[in-house]
C-alpha cells in the first residue's frame, strides 16, 4: 500500500488514475494521463515530486525481474500467474488493480485511522496540504483537474493549527519613545512550510 498511498498524497490523483498507471506514463518528472483515463476525458500532466520519484524508482527496481510487469507495463497491479490446465501455458490476468479495499482497511486499522476515512480523502489531504504550503488556487486547480475554483476550495481544508498560526502572524504594536514601532511576530517565518499528516503517512509506512 505504501507506494499507492504516497502516490495519492504526492499528486492528488484519483484512485482509478493511480491504479491504472503505466510505467510509460511516467517520464521527465511528469505523469502523463491520457484522456481515456481521466474523469473529464481530457489528457493531463501531473508533476512527479522528488519523494514520489524515489519511491517509484525503488518499486521499479523491485519489479525488474517480474515477467508480468514486462508483459503489462502496469505500475500497480495484482495479477495472477496461472498455468493452463492442458498445455501448461503461462496465462496472465492483466489490467489495473480494481479492489484494494482489504489492504486499505487493514492499513487504516494498523495506523489507528478512523474506519470512515476513505481513499478519496487522500485527495482532500493533498489539496489541504498544498493550500497550507502557500500554493495558489490556479496552480492547484491545474494539478487537481478542476474547472472551477469553487471545487478546489471544497477540497482544501485548513487545519485549526494553520488558522491559529495565521492569526498569530499579525504584527504586534508596541509603544516606543517616538510613537509606535511595528514588530514582526517571530512565528511568521513558519508560515508557508509544508506539513505532513502523521496519521495518513503511517499508512504509507505499512
Amino acid at each position: 500500500m505504501r507506494p499507492i498511498v504516497l502516490c495519492a498524497l504526492e499528486t492528488g490523483m484519483r484512485k482509478a488514475e493511480i491504479l491504472g498507471l503505466r510505467w510509460s506514463d511516467i517520464r521527465n518528472g511528469q505523469i502523463y494521463l491520457p484522456g481515456e483515463r481521466t474523469k473529464n476525458g481530457k489528457p493531463r500532466e501531473t508533476p512527479e515530486s522528488d519523494t514520489l520519484a524515489g519511491e517509484l524508482e525503488r518499486l521499479k527496481t523491485a519489479q525488474s525481474g517480474s515477467k508480468i510487469v514486462k508483459m503489462t507495463g502496469m505500475v500497480f497491479q495484482a495479477p495472477r500467474e496461472r498455468k493452463g490446465s492442458r498445455r501448461g501455458v503461462l496465462q496472465v490476468v492483466d489490467g489495473p488493480m480494481r479492489d484494494i479495499r482489504t489492504a486499505w482497511e487493514g492499513a487504516k486499522k494498523r495506523a489507528g485511522i478512523d474506519s470512515a476515512f476513505r481513499f478519496h480523502d487522500l485527495r482532500h489531504t493533498f489539496a489541504s496540504q498544498q493550500k497550507m504550503a502557500g500554493v495558489d488556487d490556479f496552480t492547484l486547480m491545474e494539478i487537481m483537474e478542476h474547472s472551477d475554483h469553487r471545487m478546489t476550495r471544497r477540497y482544501a481544508h485548513l487545519t485549526p493549527e494553520h488558522k491559529r498560526k495565521a492569526v498569530n502572524s499579525l504584527p504586534e504594536w508596541k509603544a516606543g519613545n517616538l510613537g509606535q514601532k511595528l514588530v514582526r511576530n517571530s512565528g511568521l517565518q513558519e508560515m508557508g512550510l509544508r506539513t505532513e499528516s502523521s496519521q495518513v503517512l503511517d499508512i504509507a509506512r505499512t
